[in-house]
């Protein structure tokens, strides 16, 4: 029987009144009482002699109390189906609603210490659904960690048509198509979500990778790749993942690579969460999109630091629009802050013709945004400004910049000032080969530049200083006190500009390690 026949099946169950038992995993409490660890292997029915013992997660997370934690050994896992969750339809491979710990990468010899590069486990919706969908009510944290989650797709499983905010929250759409989280805490860590479609069929379907909605404050993803996945049907926003109202949510050590959105965000696309979101150590590299914001578009309301970017590395993303790499958009009442420290954009594009494309896009409607952003370097952009601010429907917007970095750009710093206003205000911006500092694209926009210099930054490959940069030791104090690679900052007699400060190789030895990275193929845009 197929998926959707067995969607129907469950429909008509509900509209009958029965209880369709079977595909609601028993949610039990277990107060006082220590967490059982319960095994999983698809090859070995006795799990090398342990117990319980079962063939599927689904079975596993169906017996486990809430606490309890779930060891999975390598192999690969499929078989998704529908089941009920307070009368909403989830279609998935292991479905989550109670707090609980999965962890995958042991073997049925070694339950001690999982290896998740080594023994790789596999959650494969197979095109049939997506790998997991965690639905919780506020109370629950689970911890999802060491799988491979891949060939998700969850075309025409989501809302019912015409519908809003049931099992997607937008109207009509599908959504996660790898992972699904629902107001949960949620750690996801050393994970690789790879291969999935939020839809293929609906419009505004988000989430090409993972969803996260109304999550709650403290979900953490950590050391988690999101790799090729599409949110490839009209609209679509956050190819490699969605993150939808709910807490505060920090992303750390992970990366998000040739992930590809029909709407904004090609590797990550925020809505409106209400308190704050740290991204940190993190890359972006070779994400699309067909709208705005190539690695990443953020629209925002939380009144305060609503987005942190810190040590964050952006190369070659693509836009169609605007805003290569990043866009951001404050929407709602109050004043909100963006803040960037230690962050590359290097050789990200827009495919769209004009003068005034960008590399990083700020707008508001109508309401108080503040950027605060320290030693940033724009690297290879000869086509686009590094950094346009448009202030078109009202509000102010303040930007204030230290120790900027800019080689290679049609224009440093664009204001289009039409109905607010807008102040950019920089310290030490180093440029080279830049057409102009400031540039007034409409308005009266306010420029205000403290010590500007031109020089050569002598980058390398990976906008790392070299030897002679007229960025080393030029900069103003910042209180920045590490760089992009974590290194001591200042190293020299002074602050560097840019991302990086410059260590003579004699001084660290694993410095070429660090640098060693080159940039991956460009793609375009075609979906």
């Amino acid at each position: 029987m197929g998926i959707r026949e067995q969607m129907r099946l469950l429909r008509v169950s509900l509209l009958m009144g029965v209880v369709v038992t079977s595909m609601i995993p028993g949610v039990t409490s277990k107060a006082g009482i220590a967490p059982d660890v319960l095994y999983v292997s698809a090859t070995d029915p006795t799990c090398g002699g342990r117990s319980p013992c079962f063939t599927t997660i689904q079975a596993a997370v169906n017996a486990a109390r809430a606490g309890d934690e779930i060891r999975v050994a390598a192999g690969t896992y499929t078989g998704a189906a529908p089941a009920m969750v307070g009368g909403d339809i989830y279609t998935q491979v292991v479905l989550i609603t109670k707090s609980l710990t999965l962890q995958g990468g042991y073997t049925t010899t070694n339950w001690t210490e999982p290896d998740p590069a080594m023994n790789r486990t596999v959650i494969d919706a197979e095109r049939r659904g997506r790998g997991i969908s965690i639905v919780g009510d506020g109370t629950q944290t689970v911890t999802v960690a060491g799988f491979t989650i891949t060939n998700g797709d969850y075309s025409d499983l989501g809302n019912p048509p015409g519908i809003a905010n049931r099992v997607c929250a937008r109207t009509d759409s599908d959504c996660g198509g790898g992972l699904f989280a629902f107001r949960v805490r949620l750690n996801l860590r050393d994970c690789t979500i790879t291969n999935n479609i939020a839809s293929r069929t609906r419009n505004y379907s988000d989430g090409g990778g993972a969803y996260l909605w109304n999550v709650v404050s403290g979900s953490r993803v950590e050391n988690t790749i999101f790799s090729g996945n599409q949110a490839q049907a009209s609209g679509g926003a956050g190819g490699g993942m969605s993150i939808t109202f709910g807490g505060s949510v920090t992303i750390v050590n992970s990366r998000f690579e040739n992930n590809r959105a029909a709407g904004e965000g090609g590797g990550l696309y925020i809505f409106q969460p209400n308190d704050s979101v740290r991204i940190e150590n993190s890359t972006f590299t070779s994400n699309v999109t067909c709208e705005a914001g190539g690695a990443l578009e953020a629209r925002l309301t939380f009144q305060g630091t609503a987005l942190s970017l810190n040590r964050v590395v952006l190369r070659e993303n693509r836009a169609r629009s605007h805003g290569a790499a990043l866009s951001f958009i404050k929407q709602g009442f109050g004043a909100t802050t963006v803040e960037m420290t230690n962050v590359v954009l290097a050789a990200n594009a827009v495919e769209s013709s004009g003068d005034l494309r960008s590399v990083v896009e700020v707008s508001s409607f109508g309401a108080d945004f503040d950027l605060r952003l320290a030693h940033l370097t724009w690297a290879r952009h000869p086509q686009l400004v590094a950094l346009r601010v448009d202030a078109s429907l009202g509000g102010r917007i303040a930007v204030t910049l230290t120790n900027a970095l800019i080689d290679s750009a049609t224009a440093a710093y664009v204001g289009r000032q039409v109905n607010g206003e807008i102040q950019i205000r920089h310290t030490h911006t180093l440029i080279h080969r830049v057409g102009r500092l400031h540039v007034v694209e409409t308005g009266v926009p306010t420029f205000e530049a403290i010590n500007p210099r031109e020089g050569d930054p002598r980058l390398d490959e990976t906008a790392h200083l070299q030897q002679g940069s007229a960025a080393i030791d030029a900069g103003a104090e910042s209180g920045v006190r590490e760089d992009i690679d974590g290194e001591a900052r200042p190293a020299g007699r002074g602050y560097d500009i840019g991302a990086d400060e410059f260590i003579p190789p004699s001084a660290s030895s694993h410095l070429a390690q660090l640098r060693a990275q080159s940039p991956s193929g460009s793609v375009r845009c075609s979906l």
